[in-house]
């Protein structure tokens, strides 16, 4: 069953690969050899698209089939094992993004790591004392990261490409019924 699959993964992978920036491309090079571990689905690591709720749908749809179980297990590996800011980038971020008028006024204190990272977006706890308050509460920050809205007009349009190249190269890729073009432009949308 998925052997029909791999010539459509693997083209969805060269075509994303041809259409990234300069840039985004070279940065997915450095990071080759994370790339391989993870059996050639790294490179989505920076792409705002990984978060999307169409995204985790289609994955979780289709187990096994469109994405077959490694590459399942290689998404699942690299959602959970994405570390691209340091703690010290992420209350730099926090802080210049409130202000640190806002952070003094309410004695914001960051702990001493990331809770949790993934693609999109950092957590990170915290504890505030609301002015004229003395009890310090327990808070919790989530931010998205500063590449994404940088990066999302790219991957929407690296998005609609594929929906556009998959609608062309359907009988090639022998999809049938198999509503590929609709998953992409799901995609798009969330």
């Amino acid at each position: 069953m998925g052997s029909i699959w791999n010539p459509i993964v693997h083209d969805a992978l060269l075509y994303f690969l041809d259409h990234l920036s300069d840039d985004r491309l070279l940065d997915k090079l450095v990071s080759w050899p994370i790339f391989l571990r993870v059996r050639r689905v790294a490179t989505i690591s920076k792409n705002s698209f990984l978060k999307s709720p169409a995204c985790k749908s289609w994955v979780r749809f289709w187990p096994g089939i469109l994405i077959v179980a490694d590459y399942r297990k290689a998404l699942q590996d690299l959602e959970n094992g994405i570390h691209t800011m340091t703690r010290e980038e992420l209350v730099t971020f926090i802080s210049e993004d409130v202000g640190k008028p806002s952070i003094d006024k309410y004695q914001v204190q960051f702990a001493d790591k990331i809770l949790a990272e993934a693609s999109v977006g950092a957590v990170i706890r915290a504890s505030t004392i609301p002015p004229g308050g003395t009890v310090r509460r327990q808070a919790i920050c989530k931010v998205v990261k500063p590449y994404v809205l940088a990066y999302m007009p790219q991957d929407l349009a690296i998005i609609n490409g594929l929906a556009s190249y998959f609608t062309v190269n359907h009988d090639f890729y022998q999809l049938g019924s198999m509503p590929l073009v609709e998953v992409f432009q799901d995609l798009g949308k969330s």
